[in-house]
């Protein structure tokens, strides 16, 4: 039997909108069973670029933070650096309070992860087979438990932006987490694969070299916190490019809804294919919105499976899910 991956549906019914369904899912998906009485516990998020108008509510962020206090956590709302508007402390918690991300609509503080400059960090030694240490953002590293919510988008390089995304590229501090960039890149430079970058790998990386390393930069953060990690993706306004961009192209297929696992490999393929599965809007960056795939046809050159297939391979979790509606 495949991991436990529970939906809920777009459409509003008798058990209220998506705001009180997100506090179903954290019911359903044991949320509660990561932390004990006391903890301090991350909730991970991207917050947005500035001109990004689909990044992740911070309404749905709001009833996860509601439910860790009510069962006795004590939580954070967190994100780390990246170009842009967010490339140090300040300008970030700006932007993240123009978004709403503010203690005021959280009910929680929210907190740069990575530090005033993007080098606040804790270097975690892996076993992967392209990396042997991940710069894991202090915050996260010392929380002792996380829930990480991501918005679903397709996206260069992946295919996708998801949950391995949000905790493995985006856990690590940004200005550390191009050293390992750096080292991997010239270890695979010449290996013959295509190449593409979309601002934050470098052009002479390949396109399998760069998903192992965001997969094997999750893995250090798996086994650091063993069983203490949830995962919530939020299939709403799903865009051609991730949150991290100026801007916000027109949705490629219609609302889906919510999926929340502790699977995080269940829940990006069970995402992907609820994205695959829809039928495509007319008048988007898809060429065909027939196809069967829509993550291909906006990415031709990205097998966006790939990263899914190396991560089962390393024991983060199953691409086998069962799906439960709540």
């Amino acid at each position: 039997m495949g991991a436990e991956v529970f939906f809920v549906q777009r459409r509003t019914n008798q058990g209220g909108g998506l705001l009180e369904k997100m506090e179903q899912l954290f019911e359903a998906a044991r949320f509660s069973q990561l932390f004990e009485r006391g903890d301090l516990v991350a909730t991970k998020v991207q917050v947005g670029e500035r001109g990004n108008t689909t990044h992740l509510r911070p309404e749905l962020v709001k009833r996860i933070v509601r439910k860790v206090h009510q069962h006795g956590g004590r939580p954070f709302v967190t994100d780390t650096g990246s170009e842009g508007c967010r490339g140090d402390a300040v300008s970030h918690t700006l932007l993240a309070a123009e978004h709403g991300f503010e203690l005021v609509t959280l009910g929680a503080p929210f907190l740069v992860a990575d530090g005033l400059d993007g080098q606040d960090a804790v270097m975690v030694r892996t076993e992967g087979k392209l990396l042997r240490e991940v710069p894991v953002a202090t915050h996260l590293y010392r929380a002792k438990a996380i829930i990480a919510i991501a918005h679903f988008t397709a996206g260069p390089i992946y295919g996708w932006h998801g949950a391995l995304y949000n905790l493995g590229y985006l856990g690590m501090a940004r200005n550390l987490r191009q050293q390992p960039n750096r080292e991997l890149a010239s270890a695979t430079k010449g290996a013959g694969e295509s190449s593409g970058s979309n601002g934050m790998i470098p052009d002479i990386m390949t396109l399998k070299a760069s998903q192992r390393w965001l997969v094997e930069a999750f893995y250090a953060i798996a086994q650091l916190k063993e069983q203490r990690l949830g995962f919530v993706n939020v299939l709403v306004d799903i865009t051609p490019d991730p949150d991290g961009y100026p801007w916000s192209d027109a949705p490629i297929v219609p609302d889906i809804g919510i999926l929340a696992s502790r699977d995080p490999v269940a829940l990006d393929q069970a995402s992907a294919d609820f994205v695959n599965g829809q039928e495509g809007l007319p008048g988007t960056r898809l060429r065909d919105p027939r196809t069967r795939d829509k993550l291909a046809d906006l990415n031709p050159s990205v097998d966006w499976s790939f990263s899914l297939a190396y991560a089962e391979e390393l024991g983060l979790g199953t691409r086998d899910y069962e799906l439960l509606i709540i």
